[in-house]
Protein backbone atom coordinates (compact mmCIF):
# COMPACT_ATOMS: atom_id res chain seq x y z
CA UNK A 1 0.00 0.00 0.00
CA UNK A 2 2.93 2.34 0.04
CA UNK A 3 2.15 3.56 -3.12
CA UNK A 4 -1.61 4.56 -2.62
CA UNK A 5 -0.19 6.18 0.27
CA UNK A 6 2.68 8.45 -1.62
CA UNK A 7 -0.30 9.34 -4.36
CA UNK A 8 -2.04 10.71 -1.12
CA UNK A 9 0.70 13.03 0.44
CA UNK A 10 1.67 13.46 -3.22
CA UNK A 11 -1.59 15.13 -3.69
CA UNK A 12 -2.04 17.15 -0.80
CA UNK A 13 1.34 18.56 -1.21
CA UNK A 14 0.89 19.02 -5.02
CA UNK A 15 -3.02 21.01 -3.63
CA UNK A 16 -0.99 22.62 -0.79
CA UNK A 17 2.31 23.47 -1.10
CA UNK A 18 3.00 22.16 2.40
CA UNK A 19 4.86 19.31 3.55
CA UNK A 20 3.11 15.99 4.26
CA UNK A 21 4.01 12.59 6.09
CA UNK A 22 2.97 9.00 6.21
CA UNK A 23 1.39 7.36 9.10
CA UNK A 24 0.61 3.38 8.91
CA UNK A 25 -1.21 1.86 11.81
CA UNK A 26 0.52 -0.93 11.24
CA UNK A 27 3.26 0.70 12.93
CA UNK A 28 1.99 1.51 15.86
CA UNK A 29 2.74 -1.57 18.54
CA UNK A 30 1.75 0.01 22.17
CA UNK A 31 -0.56 -1.75 23.97
CA UNK A 32 -3.62 -0.75 22.44
CA UNK A 33 -3.11 0.06 19.08
CA UNK A 34 -6.26 0.84 17.69
CA UNK A 35 -6.77 3.20 20.69
CA UNK A 36 -3.13 4.68 20.05
CA UNK A 37 -4.06 5.34 16.33
CA UNK A 38 -7.06 7.12 16.93
CA UNK A 39 -5.61 9.36 19.53
CA UNK A 40 -2.92 10.51 16.81
CA UNK A 41 -5.54 10.82 14.29
CA UNK A 42 -7.10 13.15 16.76
CA UNK A 43 -4.23 15.14 17.41
CA UNK A 44 -3.82 15.50 14.09
CA UNK A 45 -7.85 16.96 13.77
CA UNK A 46 -7.20 19.63 16.41
CA UNK A 47 -3.75 20.62 14.89
CA UNK A 48 -5.93 21.50 11.83
CA UNK A 49 -3.67 19.35 9.14
CA UNK A 50 -5.62 18.20 5.89
CA UNK A 51 -6.11 14.55 6.65
CA UNK A 52 -6.68 11.94 3.98
CA UNK A 53 -6.75 7.46 4.94
CA UNK A 54 -6.60 4.80 2.51
CA UNK A 55 -8.07 0.79 3.08
CA UNK A 56 -5.55 -2.53 2.35
CA UNK A 57 -6.89 -4.59 -0.67
CA UNK A 58 -6.01 -5.57 -3.85
CA UNK A 59 -6.30 -3.02 -6.25
CA UNK A 60 -10.37 -3.74 -6.52
CA UNK A 61 -12.00 -0.97 -4.78
CA UNK A 62 -15.65 -2.56 -5.78
CA UNK A 63 -15.02 -5.26 -2.37
CA UNK A 64 -16.21 -3.93 0.83
CA UNK A 65 -15.98 -4.69 4.51
CA UNK A 66 -18.59 -5.82 6.61
CA UNK A 67 -18.79 -1.68 7.62
CA UNK A 68 -19.56 -1.27 3.57
CA UNK A 69 -15.77 0.58 3.60
CA UNK A 70 -14.33 -0.26 0.31
CA UNK A 71 -10.94 -2.08 -0.05
CA UNK A 72 -7.84 -0.24 -1.86
CA UNK A 73 -9.70 3.21 -1.57
CA UNK A 74 -8.72 6.27 -0.65
CA UNK A 75 -10.73 8.82 1.48
CA UNK A 76 -10.71 12.69 2.86
CA UNK A 77 -10.50 12.01 6.63
CA UNK A 78 -12.98 15.09 8.02
CA UNK A 79 -13.14 14.51 11.75
CA UNK A 80 -12.56 11.83 14.01
CA UNK A 81 -14.76 10.73 16.92
CA UNK A 82 -16.53 8.83 19.19
CA UNK A 83 -20.10 7.17 19.31
CA UNK A 84 -21.66 5.53 21.45
CA UNK A 85 -24.78 2.94 20.24
CA UNK A 86 -27.28 1.15 21.29
CA UNK A 87 -25.86 -1.27 24.08
CA UNK A 88 -24.31 1.88 25.28
CA UNK A 89 -21.15 0.59 24.08
CA UNK A 90 -18.21 3.52 22.87
CA UNK A 91 -16.72 3.08 19.63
Amino acid sequence: MAADGDLMTNGIRALTGHPTFSYWTGDVTGVDPLNEAFTRIKEAENAGYIMSIGTDGGGDDSIFNHCGIAESHAYSLLSAFTMTDATNTEH
